[in-house]
C-alpha cells in the first residue's frame, strides 16, 4: 500500500507545478499585452501613413485630369481657331482677286482721267 505522505507529497507538487504554469501563463499574457500596447501605436502611424499616402494619390490624379482636361481644351480651341483662319482666309482670297481685277481695270482710267 502507498503511505499518505507520499500521496499527499504527489499531489502537493502537482499543486506547486500548476501554480508554477499559471503564474508562467500570466507572465506571458502580460508580454503579450506589453507588446500589443507597445505595437498599436505603429500600426496606428502605418495606418495614417497609407491614408497621407492614398490622399496625395487622389489630388496627384485629380491634377493629371485636370491638366489632361485643360490639354484638350487647348487642342480643341487651337482646332477651332485654324479652322476660323481657314475660312477666313478662303473668304478674302475671292476679295482679294476681285480687287485685284478693279485695280487692274480702275488704274489706266485713272492714268486716262
Amino acid at each position: 500500500m502507498i503511505p499518505f505522505t507520499s500521496i499527499v507529497t504527489i499531489f502537493s507538487t502537482f499543486v506547486k507545478l500548476s501554480t508554477t504554469f499559471v503564474t508562467l501563463f500570466k507572465i506571458f499574457v502580460t508580454l503579450f499585452s506589453s507588446f500589443v500596447t507597445l505595437f498599436t501605436p505603429f500600426v496606428t502611424l502605418f495606418t495614417t501613413f497609407v491614408a497621407l499616402f492614398t490622399t496625395f494619390v487622389t489630388v496627384f490624379t485629380t491634377f493629371v485630369t485636370l491638366f489632361t482636361s485643360f490639354c484638350t481644351l487647348f487642342t480643341s480651341f487651337v482646332s477651332h481657331f485654324t479652322t476660323f483662319m481657314t475660312l477666313f482666309t478662303s473668304f478674302f482670297d475671292p476679295l482679294y482677286v476681285i480687287c485685284d481685277l478693279f485695280y487692274v481695270v480702275c488704274d489706266p482710267l485713272y492714268v486716262i482721267l
